[in-house]
């Protein structure tokens, strides 16, 4: 597992997701809502190394990145789209669009239910059940490619 996302409620979202995406990388959409004790259940479940969140939700991680660093041999890196070094440093990084090299059975993201023995389990999602699911929706609904479609939250 790649990356976890401390989501919270903008465009700063997508732009994280994307970035997982296109790096080859697979996603774990996490709220920073969410009770401690859970947070740290979805990191050490996915193996996390890189959470990806906005400055102002970072400090809640700070506790446990230390205990991860302590008790294992690579580290958890929290990583601030918002930061002014962050924006700064991505003015100098190229335009270029990549392709990702990643094949319909890689895995795009994983999303985690309640679970019914009160741990959260995580359901794994390869890309081609993202690709069946939004063909899917353009069969149903009227959607283009300049329009947006938002039809489930993104976290359970």
């Amino acid at each position: 597992m790649n990356s976890s996302l401390y989501v919270w409620k903008d465009l700063s979202r997508l732009i994280g997701i994307l970035g997982v995406l296109k790096s080859g990388g697979a996603y774990v959409p996490m709220d920073p809502g969410y009770p401690m004790d859970r947070i740290e259940h979805i990191l050490g479940d996915t193996n996390a190394r890189v959470v990806i969140g906005e400055e102002s939700t970072k400090n809640r991680l700070y506790d446990y990145k230390e205990l991860i660093d302590r008790e294992e041999s690579s580290s958890l890196n929290i990583i601030s789209l918002n930061a002014l070094n962050i924006v700064d440093s991505l003015s100098t990084c190229s335009t270029d669009n990549p392709l990702p090299s990643v094949s319909s059975s890689d895995l795009a993201y994983v999303i985690y239910t309640s679970g019914t023995t009160g741990k959260p389990k995580g359901v794994m999602i390869e890309h081609r059940s993202v690709v069946n699911l939004v063909e899917s929706i353009r069969g149903v609904y009227d959607y283009s490619e300049r329009g947006s479609l938002q039809l489930i939250p993104l976290m359970f």
